[in-house]
């Protein structure tokens, strides 16, 4: 309408202009551009319908565009089932993501994958909305989203009181009114900031019964629907950014300017004292806008839970709730928690050293805690979480299945936490719905900087880039010295080969962690990647000062001689590991070790090494890590053509792997290579059936199956196939790094001798950072091969030179390794 107001109607059927009518007998009716894939086929039909139409509206008040324009009813409801509209984000960069995920998933084809109702899109755009607000008080930065002014908006009959409410209340506010002012997004009426309590009774505090009272009634607010509450690790971030390493003892200035930065309306500030046996809280509420205290509140008694639940009630009336409100959802915070202060405080000091990644010491204090109070499901799932970045997956698992079983004993964004890391990933090893679960926690917990830190992780790992650095930039807007997005952060540039945004985000991670070793490391690798090889062994060395009773610099000092061709000396800190009485760093020693006799060709100690990892493991009842051994001989055997003892040891991995993806692939690869290409397939298949979606994205599904089929052709002689196999991998990962090797060796084989040694070339100015694998080794052969058969023979000796580097002397006949010699000693004598 010409003032800017939204006005809903049923206006029933509406009448295509270019038909007579759209009611005759067995056709179907509804709108056409509004109807969805299920209408259009003739399908049944329930909520998730009426979803899809909501979904088509929501597209075009986001971007004044339909998502299905066509110039017929026929080609429009050709377009709703068989074509994918362009995200909403990629049409108006000024729409949040999360907005644009919504409409996305509204409009999915397939209706399990929509929401259920009206009611789940109004809870998600509420939670949008709530999100919104703290963002854009948290940055100083309003975010903007425009409708094409004087186009006329069509409107579906949505059929759902819940949706349309859902979005007359919660959407259409966040739109800014074109050409106007008006807009503004308003903090929560309800947002919370706990301040950290004092306690007077001690003000040195060694019980921590300030920090206990303030986590505590963070949580037990924090499970109300009407209330937000700033997350405690938000506030600390937020004392940090203004100067202060602490938050005990904040003035009233400090903590208000601090308050106002999080978005809270409100802060609540308290301390603790005693009288007699008896504990006494006092608070007060303040409003962050003027400093003026609205109400004060006193609770005592001798349990500190039932107090900080008795506090939490009086807070929730004090700031306005209506009785039902204050009570609905109220869960006493001993069971959402512990109802162990000591437990309790040995948590509280777990995740200290847990978020300054001391594994081991927040291991000890977790398990403190555990041997307190059983149930503590936080305790549970933070030791799993310790343990899997420890590189202990298997014990990882068991604290994960420990923590499902005390998932009822926590509540807000704990719970939901919980529920993606220990239910999801820990039983399902879903990776998709474990996102889907974070997702909805960020949007209702929008001040978590972990969740983020966790929807960035995942990302990464299912290939989505932008998505991974809009989450990992969102965990960094709150802390921007969060060391674990920092380090993600870095390893993706790291991995896109960006050194050149990659190395400041290293260094500041250095400037957060500088006695930490892991950027030292990496600075190597970045170094080493761009040919520093001077600065990189710097780096490497400094790592190992740093923090010499870590295994990543001695790891890092011998990868880096093994790829300069200086065996002794790899060996040497490889040994460091070896000698270790961390069960972990010995295996990674007896891997290293093993890899490096490898790439001299020296098998035979190869598989000594790998064997005593498989024995070590075993001994320790480490099932993955015996896995790893097995497919380290696997590959061994696969390299140098023996392809029935590659078969076996891949076998032989995948009944101890928990996902046998690894394994799984080197059996296809296997038989692919023997000739028999349909069984390949099938394997990779049935791998997928079961873990597409979950652990492997439709992207990996795709790539490794034409992978797969690349190789079934080349060793078929259907070079043409695999030539047109692999660059489809190439197209599908989005990347020419992909395949390029085996793209190469199979227009070698087509008499495409040109093409094969341009990519070989790449694939080598690639590789020869990194630890030399076999199909390297067996590409510089080929090149060699490719030179001479292009007329250019004299070009093929510096391959071959690089080749004789490290296997020039094998203690196993390598039958292309004999074609090889000959051909070098051919050429040499000429």
């Amino acid at each position: 309408e010409e003032d800017d107001r939204l006005r809903l109607t049923d206006f029933g059927l509406a009448k295509l202009k270019e038909s007579s009518g759209i009611t005759s007998q067995g056709t179907t009716v509804g709108t056409v551009g509004y109807m969805s894939p299920e209408q259009v086929q003739g399908q049944p039909v329930d909520c998730r319908s009426d979803v899809f139409s909501l979904g088509v509206i929501l597209y075009e008040l986001l971007t004044g565009k339909r998502p299905f324009v066509a110039e017929h009813a026929a080609a429009a409801l050709y377009a709703i089932v068989h074509e994918t509209p362009p995200a909403p984000r990629d049409i108006n960069h000024d729409i949040p993501l999360e907005l644009s995920q919504l409409v996305e998933r509204a409009l999915a084809k397939d209706p399990r994958d929509r929401f259920s109702d009206g009611r789940e899109v109004e809870a998600e755009l509420r939670a949008i909305g709530r999100s919104l607000d703290v963002a854009r008080l948290s940055s100083g930065r309003m975010p903007v989203m425009r409708y094409a002014r004087g186009k006329r908006l069509a409107w579906a009959a949505a059929g759902s009181i819940a949706i349309i409410f859902g979005l007359a209340v919660v959407l259409i506010p966040l739109f800014q009114k074109p050409g106007g002012s008006g807009g503004e997004v308003q903090a929560d009426v309800n947002m919370l900031a706990v301040m950290p309590f004092e306690n007077l009774s001690d003000s040195q505090d060694p019980e921590r019964f300030g920090d206990i009272i303030t986590e505590l009634l963070t949580t037990d607010l924090s499970g109300s629907d009407f209330v937000t509450v700033v997350s405690s690790q938000r506030l600390l971030d937020l004392f940090k950014q203004e100067g202060s390493e602490t938050t005990r003892g904040a003035d009233r200035t400090l903590a208000l300017r601090v308050a106002r930065r999080s978005g809270a309306t409100r802060m609540l500030t308290g301390s603790l004292s005693s009288m007699h046996d008896r504990k006494i809280i006092t608070s007060q509420i303040v409003d962050v806008a003027s400093g003026e205290v609205i109400g004060s509140e006193r609770v005592d008694g001798d349990d500190l839970f039932t107090m900080v639940d008795d506090l939490a009630v009086r807070v929730k009336r004090r700031i306005g709730l209506s009785e039902s409100q204050v009570l609905a959802g109220d869960v006493p915070v001993a069971e959402a928690t512990t109802d162990n202060p000591d437990a309790y405080r040995e948590y509280l000091l777990g995740m200290e050293q847990y978020h300054a990644f001391n594994w081991e010491n927040a291991r000890a204090h977790f398990d403190r805690a555990l041997g307190m109070d059983t149930t503590f499901a936080l305790a549970y799932l933070r030791i799993g979480i310790a343990c899997l970045e420890d590189g202990r997956e298997e014990l990882g698992m068991q604290y994960f299945a420990r923590a499902r079983q005390f998932i009822d004993r926590a509540t807000g964004c704990d719970r939901m936490l919980l529920q993606a890391m220990a239910v999801d990933y820990g039983r399902n090893l879903d990776l998709e719905t474990a996102r889907r679960t974070l997702e909805k926690a960020s949007l209702e917990c929008p001040t978590h900087k972990e969740l983020f830190m966790w929807l960035g992780n995942f990302a990464m790992n299912t290939h989505e880039r932008d998505t991974a650095y809009y989450y990992l930039n969102r965990a960094l807007e709150l802390d921007p010295n969060y060391p674990f997005a920092l380090l993600i952060l870095a390893g993706r540039l790291m991995a896109d080969r960006n050194f050149t945004e990659a190395r400041p985000v290293v260094e500041r991670y250095m400037a957060v962690r500088p006695n930490d070793v892991v950027p030292y490391a990496q600075l190597g690798n970045i170094f080493q990647e761009e040919h520093q090889n001077d600065s990189a062994l710097y780096f490497y060395r400094r790592a190992v000062a740093v923090a010499p009773d870590h295994r990543l610099g001695y790891q890092a000092l011998g990868q880096f001689f093994v790829v300069q061709g200086q065996l002794d000396s790899a060996l040497y800190w490889f040994e460091k590991l070896l000698a270790s009485d961390n069960v972990f760093s010995r295996l990674i020693g007896l891997r290293s070790y093993s890899a490096a006799c490898r790439t001299q060709g020296h098998f035979v100690r190869a598989v000594e090494y790998l064997t005593e990892a498989e024995r070590v493991a075993d001994s320790a009842g480490l099932d993955n890590q015996r896995a790893a051994a097995l497919t380290g001989l696997a590959s061994m055997h696969f390299d140098t053509d023996r392809l029935d003892d590659a078969l076996w040891y891949y076998t032989q991995a995948r009944d101890l792997d928990s996902t046998g993806m690894g394994s799984v692939y080197g059996i296809a690869r296997v038989y692919a290579t023997m000739g028999q290409g349909d069984r390949a397939l099938r394997i990779v298949d049935s791998l997928h059936d079961v873990w597409r979606g979950r652990l492997i994205d439709t992207t990996d599904a795709a790539t490794s199956r034409t992978q797969i089929e690349g190789y079934a052709a080349l060793s078929a002689g259907r070079y043409q196939d695999a030539i047109n196999a692999f660059q489809e991998c190439q197209r599908l990962a989005e990347d020419t790094t992909a395949c390029r090797a085996q793209l190469a060796e199979a227009q070698l084989h087509n008499d495409q001798y040109e093409l094969a040694i341009a990519n070989f070339a790449a694939y080598q100015e690639e590789a020869e950072t990194n630890w030399p694998s076999g199909t390297y080794l067996h590409s510089l052969y080929l090149l060699a091969d490719a030179y001479v058969k292009s007329g250019r023979s004299a070009e093929a000796i510096v391959p071959l030179e690089r080749l004789m580097l490290f296997w020039g002397e094998t203690d196993w006949d390598v039958p292309w390794m004999r074609d090889a010699r000959r051909l070098y000693g051919s050429l040499t004598a000429q």
